[in-house]
């Protein structure tokens, strides 16, 4: 695979020696660019194995090495070995494994999603408490990050976290958030076991390649930082899609990686190749806002294209009826139109998910769709309809039942569901008008049942799907994807930004979040709100301003 690379990026990959930040906009073809240095690299050095690619995920890592795979394919390039691409975590278990070698001890690890880690939580919180603690509570403490210096609003959450901590230690057992602090701990150490083993891996690398490094914690950039000693150290990054402070993402880091590194030299890929030139404007204003950031100046050299278009609906309903409609315009003109439903949070997807359905759209959904526990609730309420069909003489429609158990009480009863099962109150809302639709587009509880189960089943409308121009994702679900036209919805206050994220760090981490989704779009964008649910957000204010501009 020949790469064709402009002017720019030439000067980046042929950088060999030394330090350097590449600073990578949306869009500007960071990952050619990482992918052409590191067959360059190899080349020069002719021992690829010396040449570690650090990325954020497993899988931007198995693509790397198919990439390089294929570009060695197709050159006269016969490596013997290849480049060693790994995740920061992979690369640290590595380093634990060889310490476990070297003093002959062995760690248990635990894996989040087997289950075992979440009976632990289950049992700690009963333990400490005196009671079971809810579903949605374990798997709270199940997901939660220590390194986002957070405290969760969980009865004895403290003690229950450094109880966890005891019962590890207890069976010499290693989670997924432990695997960056052991290694640190065995890399920083003066002992002479663990000396050996940072200088064995200090001179297996010779040059070191992160990828998405605006997502490192601190941690895990010191962890770089010291097996880098050399100095061939290649960063490449975005401050400005740094979204995941809830996991430690720390992106000032990049700024001490600069002075760390007093001869580091800085690139930047300001190019974007991606989108129409309105909306790399626009979203480059609107990121500037922020302060704490580098300073960039991008663009692009597509063709204008038309502005965001922000548009106010009545309610949900109404707004994904909007987004249906326009896709269906979109897919008649050109059948291969790539088109993105965004959200800040998933619960936003059900709406426009049940009136593709109806549609009889083929969706893709990001597998954190399903994980969305209201589908329980709604059952626990269509039952009450069904209790109440069985009792009439005359089967009322859903939706007049739906009136009927609106005056009894409805309200309250999702009210009590939001606070009983830890989520925000305007959930309520989104809920309500769901079950709303339901009711409106079946003409009994039976029908509302085989709506719901076609709504929530995975296997019907799954990810793999490979006639779909239609996905469904959450904005953090969609980082590094791109779509033709991007429907960016429920835009409201309190929402997005949410309602914690009014000021300072959080907001400016509410707004990169925004940035990214506005950057996912190539043709056309569009910022959608319900008026039902509340004022139009912060962020669309913002859009309307730089308009006027």
């Amino acid at each position: 695979m020949k790469y064709s690379l402009d002017e720019n990026q030439e000067k980046i990959v042929s950088h060999i020696d030394g330090p350097a930040l590449v600073l990578a906009g949306p869009g500007s073809g960071k990952t050619t660019v990482l992918i052409e240095r590191t067959i360059r690299l190899a080349r020069k050095i002719k021992m690829p194995q010396k040449i570690l690619c650090v990325t954020f995920t497993n899988a931007a890592a198995r693509e790397m090495e198919k990439r390089f795979l294929q570009s060695q394919n197709e050159t006269d390039d016969n490596f013997s070995q290849t480049p060693v691409f790994k995740t920061v975590h992979s690369f640290c278990n590595e380093v634990i494994k060889e310490y476990e070698r070297s003093v002959g001890v062995k760690y248990r690890r635990i894996e989040g999603n087997s289950g075992e880690k979440r009976k632990i939580f289950k049992d700690l919180y009963k333990e400490i408490n005196g009671e079971d603690g809810e579903e949605y509570i374990i798997d709270k403490l199940n997901d939660f990050n220590k390194k986002s210096n957070t405290v969760l609003e969980i009865k004895g959450f403290r003690k229950i976290m450094a109880s966890y901590d005891i019962y590890k230690n207890k069976y010499c057992m290693i989670d997924f958030d432990d695997m960056i602090t052991i290694a640190l701990g065995i890399l920083s150490s003066p002992e002479k076991n663990k000396l050996r083993i940072r200088e064995y891996f200090c001179s297996r690398f010779d040059y070191i390649q992160v990828d998405e490094a605006q997502d490192l914690t601190s941690e895990q950039f010191a962890i770089i930082e010291m097996i880098g000693k050399h100095g061939n150290v290649f960063v490449v990054a975005d401050d400005d899609q740094s979204i995941y402070g809830f996991r430690g993402a720390a992106p000032e880091c990049l700024f001490k990686f600069q002075k760390n590194f007093s001869d580091c030299q800085t690139y930047y890929l300001s190019r974007n190749y991606r989108s129409v030139g309105n909306i790399v404007d626009y979203s480059c204003k609107f990121i500037a806002q922020n302060k704490d950031r580098f300073s960039k100046n991008l663009y692009s050299k597509n063709i204008k294209g038309p502005v965001p278009r922000i548009k106010c609906f009545k309610n949900g309903i109404k707004q994904a009826e909007f987004v249906c409609k326009e896709t269906k315009k979109l897919l008649k003109v050109n059948k291969d139109t790539k088109i993105g439903v965004l959200y800040r949070n998933n619960i936003s997807g059900l709406l426009p998910r049940a009136v593709f359905v109806c549609e009889g759209y083929n969706l893709k959904c990001g597998e954190d769709f399903f994980k969305t526990r209201e589908m329980d609730f709604l059952d626990d309420i269509i039952s009450v309809m069904r209790s109440m069909e069985r009792n009439c003489v005359v089967v009322p429609t859903p939706s007049k039942m739906l009136r009927t158990l609106r005056e009894e009480g409805l309200s309250n009863k999702l009210e009590n569901y939001c606070r009983n099962s830890g989520r925000n109150i305007y959930y309520k809302e989104i809920l309500s008008e769901f079950l709303e639709f339901l009711c409106m587009y079946s003409g009994s509880v039976k029908n509302m049942v085989s709506l719901l189960d076609k709504i929530d089943d995975k296997n019907i409308i799954s990810r793999t799907s490979n006639t779909c121009c239609v996905e469904l994702s959450t904005v953090h679900s969609s980082k590094g994807l791109e779509y033709d036209v991007v429907f960016l919805i429920d835009v409201v206050r309190g929402e997005f930004p949410g309602r914690n994220a009014t000021v300072g760090k959080a907001l400016e981490e509410e707004r990169r979040l925004f940035y990214v989704a506005m950057t996912r779009a190539k043709e056309s964008l569009y910022v959608l709100y319900p008026q039902r649910r509340g004022e139009e957000s912060a962020f669309i204010t913002e859009l309307k301003k730089l308009a006027a501009l």
